[in-house]
């Protein structure tokens, strides 16, 4: 009778167990195709961009002696990482083109003039493309639309063509050396003339 009765307990037991496992709902994970990830606006799948920095000089104290130009990722007193390194003059600026973390959004750039004085200035990367004008006491930086600080370009300018004051004399005969004293003098050929610098002045047209 006991065994019969314990027989009964444990076909009741699992009949319980087998109710509760079935009570268990299956959670199903269902994915999708990588190519239906969508990222928010403004976001980049790559870590790094490309910039391109055209530095020229304006500093025209040195005549066109070069100049050291170095960029770095912050100012190197508080730790800033050298990124590039080169020259420029006044005629012939610094190009450079250095990849870069999406990160970071601004660089340090440093001069170092002929003499030994140092100037810097943090410039703001609104742009992969930027330029920038370096006097001998300021950094002016640009977006450049070219990528290049180019060659400083030369104006000309018409000067009005001078009044020639009464009795002034005319040197009209070419191919004749003139001793000129002091005096005023009109010259329209090609002439050679010699001039005197010990007390007397001779002004020429």
């Amino acid at each position: 009778m006991k065994l019969k009765l314990l027989g009964l307990l444990l076909v009741a037991g699992a009949t319980v167990t087998s109710c509760k496992k079935s009570d268990v709902a299956e959670t199903n994970i269902v994915t999708g195709p990588i190519s239906e990830i969508k990222a928010p606006a403004g976001f980049t799948w790559s870590g790094s961009r490309d910039v391109s920095m055209s530095l020229g000089i304006t500093d025209n104290s040195a005549g066109n002696q070069i100049h050291t130009i170095k960029i770095y990722t912050a100012d190197p007193s508080q730790g800033g990482e050298l990124i590039s390194s080169g020259s420029a003059t006044v005629i012939a600026p610094f190009n450079t083109k250095f990849g870069l973390s999406s990160i970071i959004k601004e660089v340090y750039v440093e001069k170092i003039a002929p003499s030994g004085a140092v100037i810097g200035k943090s410039i703001a990367l609104t742009s992969d493309n930027m330029s920038a004008a370096i006097s001998a006491s300021t950094i002016t930086p640009a977006i450049s639309s070219k990528g290049g600080f180019g060659r400083q370009k030369l104006s000309v300018v018409n000067e009005p063509t001078p009044s020639v004051p009464g009795g002034a004399t005319v040197i009209a005969s070419s191919g004749t050396t003139y001793n000129l004293p002091s005096g005023t003098y009109v010259i329209n050929s090609n002439t050679t003339a010699n001039f005197n610098p010990f007390g007397q002045n001779a002004v020429v047209y």
